[in-house]
């Protein structure tokens, strides 16, 4: 397979999205929403490469970290609320402002 056959396959596959859980199971409604949300954010820079989200519970801290990459350049956010859907909210919108910072 040549290099151009390789990243027009790499192109057509998208990226990839880890959703991961600690000390919390993360449901499909869950995962559902943090993708939906994280594809949002793909309209601004679409040379995505990797997404990871990371949803932990402590006591009644709903915390989710997201980091994504793009060609070069790595970009984390982190949210904390009393509800894991807020978390996620908060932790897109901080993503999003940065990728318009970086733009």
């Amino acid at each position: 397979m040549s290099r151009k056959e390789k990243s027009e396959s790499f192109v057509n596959e998208g990226y990839n999205v880890n959703v991961i859980g600690r000390h919390i199971e993360v449901t499909e409604p869950m995962k559902n929403y943090a993708i939906e949300k994280i594809s949002k954010l793909e309209r601004l820079d679409p040379r995505l490469i990797d997404v990871n989200v990371t949803m932990d519970i402590q006591k009644l801290d709903h915390r989710v970290e997201i980091w994504m990459q793009f060609n070069n350049l790595k970009i984390r956010s982190h949210a904390s609320s009393d509800n894991m859907y807020a978390s996620i909210d908060k932790a897109t919108d901080r993503l999003q402002h940065q990728l318009r910072k970086y733009k």
